[in-house]
């Protein structure tokens, strides 16, 4: 199973959710800039995004 978390830099998790395909929605995050977890059986990537 594939998931992902999105993290502010206060270390909150603000949305967490399955990944069923290969977008996101963000439009409900405020601007700011937040790291993005993907996690997979055997993989954890972290990227960090801002939002504008």
């Amino acid at each position: 199973m594939k998931t992902f978390s999105i993290i502010n830099l206060l270390g909150q998790t603000v949305m967490q959710g399955d990944i069923s395909d290969k977008t996101v929605n963000i439009s409900n995050l405020k601007q700011g800039v937040y790291l993005i977890k993907f996690n997979s059986d055997k993989k954890q990537i972290i990227r960090r995004f801002i939002k504008e």
